[in-house]
């Protein structure tokens, strides 16, 4: 009975790519290794890792042989090593992951299959997802909680420069492979590109659940802190806006005629004022504190200063009054003669 219910549901293709990613790999095979849903092949290809990540992928492949390991001859890079990988896929649906990253709700593929099957005129279904930073601290459902921008629609995308989480995806084949064969092979990032074309060439269904860990790794392209690095990629997805507001020019300002774009933007932007307000409400305070605390200080310091004064004063008072003084003159007497004695 299991099998035929089994044989029923739409076979998922779940897609790893990986490039050195040998400290997180294991970890986001077995996440889906965790699903509720069964039938899923998973396809892993490797594009010629150097740390040492072939050897724990072989090891997975053996334990579990659902997995359809391909290693590489070559070095391809992210776009063309994720577009070779999807010709190999079986399934109806696609689902992404990346190596580095792990899904978090055993449920996922079961969700997004459903929504999918129910809604045919959908041909993506993402969802929210946590960021686990580089020290270990965990930002839950950060579209829900406003730490990071939910697009919602192809011109937020691509204006505010927001991203979809790539491991949240679950997309038609037909549609992924089409899209595949449109976007640049040398675009800066291939999720952004491929965002667009969904968002242009389908209606896209979003998932207000966190389904997915997003992981942040020194010198990724979410925490780049090369300037120069930072400035190529930040050029080359300009060169990406244009491209597509040139595409997609009635989609475009379609968008925009609708206010979606101003009322994500004034949420985002109402959100991040009344954080920076409260960081500088914060700052103002410990400001005032510090400068009550010099306030003191000084205080303490012109009492002293005061006393000093005050000491110094009576010190040439007394001087004045011993200058003055009948012994004084006696004594500057005879310190003369005995001066003129010694002459």
């Amino acid at each position: 009975m299991k099998n035929i219910e089994k044989s029923r549901k739409p076979l998922v293709s779940v897609i790893i790519t990986n490039y050195n990613k040998k400290l997180y790999i294991k970890e986001a095979v077995e996440s889906v290794f965790k699903q509720d849903y069964e039938n899923f092949e998973l396809i892993i290809a490797d594009d010629c890792s150097t740390d040492g990540s072939i050897e724990i992928l072989k090891q997975l492949e053996e334990k579990y042989p659902k997995i359809k390991l391909i290693l590489n001859s070559e070095n391809l890079g992210i776009a063309k090593n994720w577009i070779n990988v999807c010709k190999l896929a079986k399934g109806k649906y696609i689902a992404r992951l990346d190596g580095d990253d792990y899904w978090l709700d055993p449920a996922k593929l079961s969700k997004q299959v459903a929504l999918l099957e129910a809604h045919v005129d959908f041909g993506q279904v993402y969802t929210d997802y946590d960021i686990l930073n580089i020290d270990g601290t965990i930002e839950r459902a950060v579209n829900k909680n406003l730490v990071a921008a939910n697009p919602e629609n192809f011109a937020t995308h691509l204006v505010l420069l927001t991203m979809t989480m790539s491991g949240s995806w679950l997309v038609r084949t037909e549609l992924m492979q089409k899209i595949n064969q449109e976007i640049n092979q040398e675009t800066a990032d291939d999720t952004f590109d491929i965002q667009l074309e969904l968002f242009a060439q389908s209606k896209v269904y979003y998932l207000d659940e966190a389904t997915v860990v997003y992981r942040r790794l020194e010198n990724s392209d979410s925490s780049i802190t090369d300037g120069k690095k930072y400035l190529k990629r930040l050029k080359k997805l300009n060169e990406t806006q244009w491209q597509y507001i040139n595409k997609y020019p009635d989609l475009f300002f379609e968008n925009i005629a609708a206010n979606e774009l101003n009322r994500f933007g004034l949420k985002v932007q109402n959100h991040k004022w009344h954080e920076l307000s409260k960081e500088k409400d914060k700052q103002i305070f410990l400001f005032n504190n510090e400068l009550s605390e010099l306030k003191k200080h000084l205080a303490i310091q012109n009492q002293l200063l005061a006393s000093k004064e005050a000491e110094l004063l009576q010190k040439n008072q007394e001087l004045n009054e011993i200058k003055n003084s009948f012994w004084y003159k006696v004594f500057k007497v005879f310190l003369h003669r005995a001066s003129n004695d010694k002459k």
